[in-house]
C-alpha cells in the first residue's frame, strides 16, 4: 500500500464519518484577526504583569538603596508589583 492508497482511504474515512453525522465542523470559525487579536491580548496581559512586579521591585530596591532598609523594600515592591500585575492582568484578560 503506497501513501496515495493510504490517502485515499482516509479521505473515504472522513467522508463516511460525515454521513453518519460523527464529523461536525465548527458552525462559526474565527477569523485571522480575531485570532491575532486574542493572542495579542493574551501577550500583552503577561507582559503587564512582569513588568509590573519588576517596575515595583526596582522602586523598593531604590527605596532600600537611600533609606537604608535592605531588604523591606524590595520585598514590598514585589509584593506590591504582584498585587497590581495581577490586578491589570484580570482586568486585561475579563475584556471580551
Amino acid at each position: 500500500m503506497n501513501e496515495t492508497d493510504k490517502f485515499d482511504e482516509d479521505d473515504k474515512e472522513f467522508e463516511n464519518d460525515k454521513k453518519e453525522g460523527f464529523y461536525q465542523p465548527d458552525s462559526h470559525p474565527e477569523s485571522q484577526a480575531e485570532t491575532i487579536r486574542k493572542s495579542s491580548l493574551a501577550y500583552g496581559a503577561v507582559t503587564v504583569l512582569i513588568v509590573g512586579i519588576l517596575l515595583f521591585m526596582a522602586i523598593g530596591w531604590a527605596i532600600d538603596k537611600y533609606f537604608h532598609t535592605t531588604p523591606w523594600g524590595i520585598v514590598v515592591g514585589i509584593i506590591f508589583g504582584a498585587i497590581v500585575g495581577f490586578y491589570q492582568f484580570i482586568r486585561l484578560t475579563s475584556e471580551e
